[in-house]
């Protein structure tokens, strides 16, 4: 019996995890190996897609899927006795949405309690275009959680949509990606390397950054880039290639692809200046944002969602405004001119990922956070 009593509570964890190496799927894969001692997470692998390029996308296949995940979850639920459920919810693009829905109405009465980790923005925003019957299933589906997590604060509305019980903002942390590593200080490298990380795909940017690359050429701005991830198709994949082209960017820009590991870090080592100028729909956080911090990168990004929260304006880097090619070029070529901003800027980005993005930050919070809801003892971590 007094084993039984010290056993630590169970929390099934249902997510991806890589590939496809997007942030979701890699925070998830940490968290399930963070080794917590206050409680024990179980996984169901959901794996609706095998590249990026199936993320958010219909497929007669992933139908089929659906009920075989609903069941392996009820399964392990019980096999396991994991009585809380942790489920990242879709965010507004795509049709995950939907299928959330239908998985969560059948799954959740199953489990004692449920928490959901926002990794992906917009549901908030998706709500009000359903249908009535739509909006009754979101609400069975989402409505009364015990637990919302979100990664910034200006995420809120997609945890207050749903009304948990209880609401906490935990920003991600990841192991330190540069150990090991010889990294030169970005303005010291020759020409400088604009680096890009995260698919490949409109709405994250890169046609924006295209257009801001094409203007530093026309005023012989010096620099290379890379543009490192997977395409969302083969036919942006055309699009962007012949934009490139035509902008005379062919022998400067290179697309090495997904890269993970060694061959990952070793491009962010080599890299000057991180750009993301996203404008994604389910964009909450930015992981490669902090990434590149801890390899002393300054950044030039969006105001947008939690990227906000990330980037300190005029102290890690800049902040731009959606869509705007031009404001972008303006902070490229600043930070291409001035190699000892990117020096300064870059120092100060590393130690604001040592003190706040660091992965054990990350984990102690989480842990407390599911020791609270669990029932277990728990830490100090306060509702926000």
């Amino acid at each position: 019996m007094a084993a039984e009593a010290t056993k630590r509570p169970r929390i099934l964890v249902v997510g991806q995890t890589p590939p496809p190496y997007g942030g979701q799927a890699v925070m998830i894969e940490h968290m399930l190996r963070a080794g917590f001692q206050r409680i024990e997470l179980v996984h169901v692998r959901m794996a609706f897609s095998r590249s990026m390029a199936e993320m958010g996308r219909p497929a007669l296949a992933k139908c089929i899927q659906l009920p075989m995940l609903a069941l392996r979850i009820i399964q392990k639920r019980f096999a396991s006795r994991a009585d809380v459920l942790y489920y990242p919810p879709a965010g507004g693009d795509g049709i995950g949405i939907y299928r959330d829905m239908a998985l969560l109405a059948i799954v959740r009465p199953f489990f004692r309690k449920t928490i959901f980790h926002f990794h992906a923005a917009g549901l908030s925003e998706k709500y009000d275009s359903l249908s009535r019957a739509w909006k009754l299933l979101f609400r069975r589906a989402y409505f009364g959680v015990d637990a919302a997590i979100i990664t910034a604060v200006e995420n809120r509305p997609d945890a207050d949509k749903i009304s948990p019980r209880l609401t906490v903002t935990i920003p991600y942390g990841i192991p330190d990606p540069a150990l090991g590593l010889s990294i030169r200080p970005g303005g010291n490298k020759k020409p400088p390397m604009l680096l890009y990380a995260g698919v490949i795909r409109e709405s994250k940017g890169v046609g924006i950054l295209a257009d801001a690359m094409g203007e530093l050429r026309r005023k012989n701005v010096g620099f290379r880039a890379c543009l490192m991830g997977e395409f969302v198709s083969k036919e942006y994949e055309r699009e962007l290639c012949g934009r490139m082209a035509s902008l005379g960017l062919n022998n400067v820009v290179e697309f090495p692809g997904a890269l993970a590991g060694v061959s990952k870090w070793e491009r962010f080592a080599s890299a000057s200046i991180f750009c993301f100028p996203t404008f994604f729909e389910s964009e909450s956080f930015g992981l490669s944002i902090v990434e590149a911090m801890a390899f002393r990168m300054p950044v030039v990004a969006t105001d947008w969602r939690g990227v906000r929260s990330v980037v300190r304006e005029g102290k890690t880097g800049f902040l731009v405004p959606v869509k705007d090619s031009h404001a972008l070029a303006d902070r490229l070529q600043y930070l291409i001119e001035n190699p000892d901003i990117v020096l300064a800027m870059g120092n100060a980005a590393r130690q604001i990922y040592e003190r706040e993005y660091h992965f054990d930050l990350f984990a102690g919070r989480m842990e407390d956070l599911f020791a609270r809801v669990a029932g277990a003892s728990c830490g100090t971590e306060q509702p926000t």
